[in-house]
């Protein structure tokens, strides 16, 4: 089935279909940013995004109306691009469930759009979220007179004005967290902790807030287990509770080591059984998508940087430090990456034993006994940065890369903004409008940079076989792969060689359920299948017998193809010329796929075809 749309220029009206007669209609529209002015296009096209083969539909800029049909009903996204003389634009506009207005803005590549609207700007110690259903939600902060607020804005997908959240927060809060609750309802935040002014203990509930009422729900609201809690850290793990560490029990007092774990859907909490080995005020916490749980960063109760990483058992839910940590620098940023890696840049200026800046990458593996380390990554920052750079902000793109914005204390135009690829090792400048004190990614691609005066839309394209869904996903020579590391690859047009043992790579953004996997390799490999939530399915071969696939007790011959078909609940695993050598049950849902390899094993060939 297919649905039909009627799109207008710049004001597109589209519908999404149920069995016919009956039709609901989605009003979608793009807007622009004045400041990243945009003439008419001379070339506009739309396709959809989902778990289907993709399609293409070219638009007329000249024709006011068109009706286009050819949109399968469960489309997750619709995707414009615009070419305007040498300039390219792109919007996503993503399709849910409900019916009403879609929206999104259109946007020039690489470009810095300021929004304009006064209001939309992020006061010192304000939390800020991406919400699951679109927009930013940014709540609190203290005010000029170093005064906590209540008040909370949301900036819809496309709007050019924020809005204000009725009769805001229920507390005045600064220096909370604000984390997404998925897995409830969608549209949930909890926003926990902070602080109501600089006298007196932090607070020790938390609240929720709720998307789809643009309210702060005062019956979702709680007590936080361990007490009072400001500058700390907060994020969700894979089964869906949030974990709550670190930061202090009132402004400048002591750094907290406590942590917690949080289930709002059932008004439940529990406090960690291990404290962190160092108390830290404003830890960086992460959820790798392996599951691992990663506590960097941070200062100590002297105001001191902390170096040590620990990680977080969320079964023993206790605490171990790891044996390396990065090296120590003035500022320091964090990313998750595809494939459970870290990335870290750190920055020293003028004054500092070095000057300029670093790249690092953490290998993790899912498995706990496993000591993860750290790889320095050679980037020429010298000829860019020379001088270093400060107020580090540091956000993951989606498809390996990284988006790095900072200050360089030592140009006329401070202003930086960096795309970073680790694996190709290059670093590459980008239009910059402010030094944001937060860089949020909102469901639709767009990125918000925002500070005390303002806030500002990029869009940085990506490409993942998200957007390419036909035929081969991972298209020669072996694109769309995200490399653990540069150096545990040999990629040539023909084959992809394993340098290290344990090498890896991750096929980025893939969201499709039932699919292909077919592999032909001399040596031995790991076929590793993820859901979203954490669960895991390991193929693995033996290369030095042939490809003997241990799940299934079978054996290919070393130059055959192992062909790994998921449909819905069931894993078949088979040889090329239909023999099947097992099957076995599966998680559903879209899944991700990656591939580990010993050193030496030659891949030479990968493909991923949805069934």
């Amino acid at each position: 089935m297919s649905c039909a749309a009627v799109f207008s220029l710049f004001s597109f009206l589209g519908a999404s279909c149920t069995p016919a007669p009956e039709l609901t209609t989605v009003e979608l529209s793009l807007a622009r940013v004045p400041s990243c002015a945009l003439g008419k296009p001379d070339t506009l096209s739309v396709r959809a995004l989902g778990d289907f083969p993709g399609e293409v539909a070219i638009l007329d800029p000249a024709r006011p109306t068109l009706t286009l049909d050819r949109f399968p009903v469960d489309s997750q996204a619709l995707v414009f691009d615009a070419e305007l003389g040498k300039v390219h634009a792109g919007a996503v506009v993503p399709l849910r469930a409900a019916s009403g207005a879609r929206s999104s803005w259109l946007l020039p590549d690489a470009k810095s759009c300021p929004l304009g609207d006064p209001s939309a700007l992020a006061l010192p110690g304000a939390a800020l979220v991406a919400l699951a259903d679109g927009g930013l939600l940014i709540a609190g902060g203290q005010d000029d007179s170093a005064l906590s607020v209540s008040s909370a804005l949301v900036l819809r997908e496309g709007a050019q004005l924020v809005e204000q959240v009725q009769d805001g927060m229920l507390l005045r809060r600064a220096f909370a967290t604000a984390t997404t609750a998925l897995g409830l309802e969608n549209g949930l935040v909890v926003i926990a902790g902070g602080n109501a002014d600089n006298l007196g203990s932090a607070h020790d509930t938390y609240e929720v807030f709720d998307a789809h009422r643009s309210i702060f729900a005062r019956e979702r609201s709680g007590k936080l287990l361990t007490g009072p809690r400001m500058q700390h850290a907060a994020a969700q793990l894979l089964d869906g509770r949030l974990l709550l560490l670190g930061g202090r029990a009132e402004p400048s007092g002591p750094a907290l080591a406590s942590a917690e774990l949080l289930d709002v859907a059932g008004a439940h909490g529990e406090a960690a059984r291990g404290d962190l080995a160092v108390a830290r005020v404003s830890p960086r916490l992460l959820v790798l998508d392996n599951g691992v749980v990663l506590v960097l960063a941070g200062s100590d109760s002297a105001g001191k940087p902390v170096s040590k990483v620990e990680r977080f058992d969320p079964v023993s839910t206790r605490f171990r430090t790891l044996a390396h940590s990065p090296t120590a620098h003035a500022e320091q940023v964090f990313a998750a990456l595809p494939g459970g890696r870290v990335a870290s840049v750190g920055c020293d200026v003028p004054g500092s034993a070095a000057v300029g800046c670093t790249l690092g990458l953490l290998l993790t593996a899912s498995d706990a006994t496993d000591e993860p380390d750290w790889h320095d990554v050679p980037i020429d920052f010298s000829s860019q940065a020379p001088e270093g750079l400060r107020k580090l902000r540091l956000l993951p793109l989606g498809d390996g890369r990284l988006l790095l914005t900072g200050e360089d204390p030592s140009a006329a135009i401070a202003r930086r903004a960096f795309v970073i690829d680790p694996v190709a090792g290059t670093l590459t400048h980008h239009d910059s409008s402010r030094v944001p004190s937060e860089v949020s990614q909102l469901a639709d691609g767009t990125i918000a940079e925002l500070d005390a005066f303002g806030a500002s839309l990029r869009r940085e394209v990506t490409q993942s076989s998200y957007d390419t869904p036909s035929g081969n996903l991972v298209q020669e020579p072996f694109a769309f792969l995200a490399r653990d590391l540069a150096e545990h690859w040999q990629n040539t047009a023909s084959e992809l060689r394993a340098a290290a043992d344990g090498a890896r790579v991750d096929v980025a953004q893939l969201r499709f359920a039932d699919t292909t996997i077919t592999i032909a390799a001399d040596g031995g490999v790991t076929l590793l299948l993820a859901s979203a939530r954490g669960e895991e399915v390991a193929v693995e071969t033996d290369g030095a017998a042939g490809l003997l696939v241990k799940a299934c007790g079978g054996a290919l011959a070393s130059d055959a193809r192992m062909v790994v078909t998921r449909r819905g609940r069931t894993l078949r695993i088979a040889k090329s010329d239909g023999t099947v050598l097992c099957t076995r049950a599966i998680f559903e849902g879209p899944l991700s796929v990656a591939i580990r390899a010993a050193s030496g094993t030659r891949i030479r060939e990968l493909r991923l075809a949805r069934l």
